[in-house]
């Protein structure tokens, strides 16, 4: 149970497996993702994502009821994550905020030119304003960088509003709390799936002498979810899939969300005609659409997941030269 370290051991011990010596590694093993930067190959979701997930949506919602009683005020909230930019995009999704910057999409004196107009339009009507940000998000644009950028931005505008500019970095309060329902469930699920997974594998590969013994690559996975459904994938088929620099896949599944968090914010104020209507929706499906269709490529060779099924036949080694694992 563990987060990418996990991972990353998982696949140290299934290296090991083929050097003499290491013959107690040729047990089945399992990896059930838990972390709350939700940067596990294998799995869309680990656990402990939605409990974090709901706690910077309640942050969010505080922050905006903070600012309705304040003067055109933004805030610029830090989450937690690492490189991957999950709760930053989900966050932003989820509470409404006006933009989103992250690793995977980058950060460029476009984008943050982009953002700057779209505050000035906004705090024509309204009073608050929202932006997200993992913490790796740019080396250089760091937090305090775009407060500052943004603050002196508010000050100078002449045809328009002014606006200040708040930091919360919502730290190590993201990984405490108690766990939410869905976390339960899915650890339950995973829990019981890993179960069944090792159980099958034992009794396939149970030797005459009661030690079980597999070098079979389908007998290291990572358990995870994949949409609503339980996903099944080898460690080594995952590895060359995985950006180990920066501890996170190569292709991150919610990327299109990110365009999707700001035309749904950004048209919520510059055209409410297209909010309550069916229009609306028809608008966000093409947007979304559109942006997985462009999605960048992934670099690494093609292949397809395999859904594991009945674990492969077991080459069993000699009892008397081998040092086995008991069950």
């Amino acid at each position: 149970i563990g987060g990418f370290e996990g991972f990353v051991g998982l696949s140290q011990l299934c290296q090991q497996r083929q050097f003499p010596g290491h013959e107690a590694l040729c047990v089945p093993m399992t990896l059930l993702p838990a972390t709350i930067s939700n940067n596990v190959p294998g799995t869309e979701f680990s656990i402990g994502a939605d409990t974090a997930m709901n706690f910077i949506c309640d942050s969010v919602d505080r922050l905006k009821q903070s600012a309705q009683s304040s003067r055109k005020r933004v805030f610029v909230v830090e989450t937690f994550g690492s490189y991957c930019g999950y709760l930053a995009c989900m966050g932003a999704l989820a509470g409404g905020a006006d933009d989103v910057f992250t690793f995977e999409e980058g950060v460029d004196v476009d984008h943050l030119q982009q953002c700057i107009k779209h505050l000035r339009e906004k705090f024509k009507t309204m009073s608050h304003a929202v932006v997200m940000r993992n913490e790796n998000c740019s080396r250089n644009y760091t937090t305090s960088f775009m407060r500052a950028l943004l603050e002196e931005e508010g000050r100078k505008v002449r045809k328009g509003p002014e606006f200040s500019v708040r930091c919360n970095i919502l730290g190590h309060l993201q990984e405490g709390g108690t766990p939410t329902p869905l976390d339960r469930v899915r650890a339950s699920r995973l829990a019981g799936a890993a179960v069944a997974f090792l159980r099958a594998h034992m009794e396939t590969c149970t030797r005459q002498d009661n030690t079980v013994y597999t070098c079979d690559p389908n007998s290291v996975v990572v358990i995870g979810i994949e949409e609503s459904s339980r996903s099944c994938y080898s460690v080594a088929d995952l590895e060359h899939l995985t950006d180990c620099a920066h501890r996170m896949p190569r292709k991150q599944w919610f990327h299109p969300f990110m365009a999707l968090a700001r035309f749904l914010e950004n048209n919520r104020h510059s055209r409410p005609d297209l909010v309550y209507v069916p229009e609306a929706v028809e608008v966000a499906v093409n947007m979304y659409e559109e942006a997985t269709s462009t999605e960048p490529e992934n670099t690494a060779p093609d292949f397809e997941r395999p859904q594991l099924s009945t674990p492969a036949p077991c080459v069993a080694a000699n009892p008397a030269t081998t040092t086995t694992a008991t069950t």
